[in-house]
Order: structure tokens, then C-alpha cells, then sequence
């Protein structure tokens, strides 16, 4: 389901959002966006700048989407889990790119990860990603890395289980 709405002021859009739920029903795979658009300017279409100058947000779920869409050999267990939020202008957005309790199969051994990745004012940070592969544990990360000078820092845990 879904649905679009939009409004006019003397011929120049002034808003417009769109909202889509799509579920599969014979499974939990489920994927919702909701998009908002705003033209605070007042910009008409033929203006170089409407596009530059238009304030978005968005709003994109992604549950249980089965790793095999992208990888071969997986299991119905290894789904993944995703939340994708952004917002601003097209020139320089905050986007959030959230896994939860996601899993696909990596050499027939199950690779498990949470986390959060952000990319805002021209640097990408990754907050309390936590991943797990056989018998190692990489948790309680920090990274952050500077995208105009390609600089940044890592920090994080990592456990290796001996038998």
C-alpha cells in the first residue's frame, strides 16, 4: 500500500511526500519508506538551483530482507535488518544506516552484526558496531574517517574463543 501527496503555491511545489508499505505475506519480510520533500525557497522547476536547494527526508525500513538476494548458500536464518535515515539537502545530507540483528552465511559459517553507520558534515562514523564470525567477537567500536582528507581512527574490541 501507499500513497502520495503533494501541494502547489502559485504554480511552484511546495511539498510533496510519499509513503509506501510493502509486506510479504508469506513470510516477515516487510519494507516501508516515507519520503518528505519541502521547497523552503520557493524555487520553480526551471531554476538551476530548485534541486540543490530542496529539503528532504527520509525514512527506509528493511525487515527480515533474506541475504540471499545477495549472496548464495544462505539459510532462511540469515535475513537482514535495516533502518536508512536521512535528511537535508541533496548537496551535503546526514544519513544513519542502522543494521539490527543481521546475519548471512560467509564460508558456510554465520556472520552476525549489529550497528550504526552515519555519514554527516563530510565524515563517515561507525558507533557500537558489533560483529561475530565463528569464534571471534570485533564489539565496542569507534570509527571515524574525515571523507575530504581520507584521514580517520578505529578503535574497537576484538575476542578470538580458543578451543
Amino acid at each position: 500500500s501507499g500513497s502520495a501527496m503533494w501541494s502547489f503555491d502559485n504554480s511552484i511545489i511546495d511539498t510533496a511526500s510519499v509513503n509506501i508499505d510493502l509486506k510479504n505475506f508469506l513470510s516477515t519480510e516487510s519494507y516501508t519508506l516515507n519520503l518528505n520533500i519541502s521547497n523552503p525557497q520557493k524555487y520553480n522547476f526551471s531554476n538551476n538551483d530548485f534541486i540543490k536547494n530542496l529539503f528532504f527526508s527520509a525514512d527506509i525500513k528493511i525487515g527480515a530482507m533474506p541475504s540471499s538476494r545477495f549472496f548464495t548458500n544462505q539459510t532462511v536464518d540469515n535475513n537482514i535488518n535495516a533502518e536508512i535515515t536521512a535528511l537535508g539537502i541533496l548537496d551535503n545530507p546526514a544519513i544513519s544506516l542502522s543494521f539490527h540483528n543481521s546475519s548471512f552465511l560467509f564460508n558456510s559459517t554465520p556472520l552476525k552484526f549489529n550497528g550504526q553507520l552515519l555519514l554527516e558534515d563530510g565524515s563517515i562514523l561507525l558507533n557500537g558496531f558489533r560483529m561475530n564470525y565463528g569464534d571471534s567477537l570485533i564489539q565496542n567500536t569507534v570509527c571515524s574517517i574525515n571523507l575530504k582528507d581520507f584521514t580517520g581512527e578505529f578503535f574497537g574490541e576484538y575476542t578470538f574463543m580458543l578451543l
